[in-house]
């Protein structure tokens, strides 16, 4: 069954790129998409505390909060960051849920500077495809039912613990948002450095496999959006599928999966190629210090939970 929710991913980011490719307009291309996809279709239990009704509704928002705040809010990118940031912090603790991806989708959009409608239009409409087929696979039986536990909270605790993130956050992205490398602190990364600050996360007993599938997956993307479209001329949809497949070979072969990375090997191909070798070493070196910082900053000992596992 496992096959055949890696290839409904497939055929799902295959459609993604298809329609940008017909609207000829990037900013239909949402990478992190696929973690989503990865965890709601792929993964036996969702990682994330969260209904679907939630999900589709943080997910639309926040795509639409970032836009707002690239077209309105005049300020350095950090600060930028730091308002994504608290907004998915703030979000994250009103609906007593755990679905970090809409961090990224708060964030991206001031990352890569996009001010079109379009982008929370097509988060909106993904989102909404990603919990009608999670509804369809689990009534067909493809995957366990999702049983969304409840999130217990304590407000003072959840308000420090953010807080204490965005401090450890905005220290490790001053030197690369002066120095305009960016792919040292790409969204997914800042998603990863969330789920790492998580003691209960299982990922933090699996951190080196994790690291490699994320230093692999910078790799892959930059390599499928290199070789396969800038210097060999295919389409992007065929570099977008075959970055995808080579993933999930990972993933099998680590017997590890995590969202984030499903979103850093999508990234390249809305990416400028000019300077996109640089990406797999950056991403390297800044998911080893996010996850090193989280890790070290978050020393609880506490019961795990699982986060993401394929």
């Amino acid at each position: 069954m496992k096959k055949v929710r890696y290839l409904i991913c497939v055929v799902f980011i295959f459609c993604m790129f298809f329609v940008a490719q017909v609207l000829d307009n990037k900013e239909v291309i949402f990478p992190e998409i696929l973690a989503l996809a990865l965890g709601a279709w792929v993964s036996e239990k969702q990682p994330w505390k969260v209904d679907r009704v939630r999900m589709f509704v943080l997910m639309s928002i926040s795509s639409l909060v970032g836009i707002l705040v690239v077209r309105y809010v005049n300020l350095p990118l950090i600060f930028k960051i730091a308002i994504g940031f608290c907004f998915a912090g703030f979000m994250l603790t009103l609906f007593r849920c755990t679905i970090v991806p809409m961090i990224s989708a708060c964030i991206l959009p001031m990352f890569i500077g996009t001010t079109s409608f379009i982008y929370p239009i097509s988060v909106t409409t993904m989102s909404f495809v990603i919990v009608l087929v999670q509804f369809l696979i689990e009534r067909f039986g493809l995957k366990p039912e999702t049983v969304v536990e409840k999130v217990e909270l304590d407000i003072k605790e959840e308000f420090f613990k953010w807080f204490k993130m965005l401090v450890l956050l905005m220290a490790v992205c001053v030197i690369p948002t002066a120095t305009k490398q960016l792919y040292f602190v790409v969204p997914p990364l800042i998603v990863a450095f969330v789920e790492f600050s998580n003691v209960k996360s299982k990922v933090r007993d699996n951190f080196k496999k994790i690291w490699i599938a994320i230093v692999c997956a910078g790799v892959i993307g930059a390599g499928c959006r290199i070789i396969l479209n800038a210097q060999l001329g295919m389409p992007l949809w065929f570099c977008g599928v075959c970055a995808t497949i080579l993933l999930f070979v990972v993933f099998e072969i680590l017997k590890v999966g995590f969202p984030p990375a499903c979103a850093i090997v999508l990234l390249p191909t809305i990416l400028p190629v000019d300077n996109l070798y640089l990406y797999p070493f950056e991403v390297a070196i800044g998911s080893a210090v996010l996850i090193t910082v989280a890790m070290k900053a978050f020393m609880e000992v506490e019961t795990v939970e699982e986060i993401s596992e394929v």
